[in-house]
């Protein structure tokens, strides 16, 4: 359907008003959980989506931007946008409260220490420091209240079974034990 008309002539629900159309869309479409937020909110993540596209042009373009902190920088600005459009709760009041501020906060920041500290990171050759490990933990953290967020329980379980094995291994029985890996092992592998 092209518009929100012909939706509304083929549900048969073009006797009710706007707001009525709209109340009764976000009752039973289970996709419509983003809010964007009203006013102010709703324009500063416009701009981050603006900001967002003109990095990616331009380090297309132009920049030899080295992978890591090309991914870095593009996970900060997808971390704000989610928690600054899509809401803590899938019902109820849908605005961006201050714990989504500083959510959006921790994603930039713990992601924005890899591209900021990348020459620094490159240098040490992947053995982190405790600051790594501890913005390491942030933003794992942040990433999965995103997802849950954005795509709900079901792809969080996965990574949350997959990192307790990688870490509780060595009490598995059988074919399934392994070693198990430490903290800073992991947090040289997956964040640096």
């Amino acid at each position: 359907l092209k518009t929100q008309t012909e939706f509304s002539d083929v549900a048969g629900i073009k006797h009710l008003t706007e707001e009525q159309r709209e109340k009764l869309i976000s009752k039973y479409d289970t996709e419509n959980v983003i809010t964007g937020g009203k006013g102010l909110v709703q324009q500063i993540s416009k701009w981050i989506a603006v900001a967002m596209s003109l990095f990616h042009i331009i380090a297309a373009l132009f920049g030899r931007i080295p992978a890591l902190q090309y991914r870095a920088i593009h996970l900060a600005f997808v971390l704000c946008l989610c928690f600054l459009c899509y809401p803590a709760q899938r019902k109820g009041e849908r605005m961006v409260k201050p714990v989504d501020w500083l959510f959006a906060g921790l994603g930039i920041i713990s992601s924005g220490y890899i591209a900021i500290e990348y020459s620094k990171i490159v240098f040490r050759a992947g053995t982190p420091t405790q600051l790594d490990v501890i913005m390491f933990c942030i933003l794992t953290i942040v990433m999965l209240i995103a997802v849950r967020r954005s795509v709900g329980w079901s792809l969080i379980i996965i990574p949350v079974i997959f990192v307790a094995y990688a870490f509780f291994g060595r009490y598995m029985p059988g074919l399934l034990m392994h070693k198990g890996i430490s903290l800073m092992r992991m947090t040289s592998h997956m964040f640096l």
